[in-house]
């Protein structure tokens, strides 16, 4: 499991049976084939989560699935 602690909240990246699913505390945002692709999203605010996504300023999210913290 990976971790970013965002100014929104807490996203995760966990493994599901068959893709990897994004989370922003506990809303499921989207399922995806890989975490780097969730983190992705993540960096270029493509989350489908209005708070983080509508935000102005970059909030400096790591710019790949390797600079989260993980489990």
């Amino acid at each position: 499991m990976f971790y970013y602690e965002s100014p929104v909240g807490l996203f995760t990246i966990a493994k599901d049976e068959d893709c990897y699913i994004l989370q922003l505390d506990d809303e499921i945002l989207g399922r995806y084939n890989s975490p780097e692709a969730a983190a992705d999203d993540v960096y270029t605010q493509h989350t489908g989560s209005f708070l983080w996504d509508s935000l102005d300023l970059p909030p400096a999210a790591p710019t790949g699935v390797n600079e989260w913290q993980s489990s």
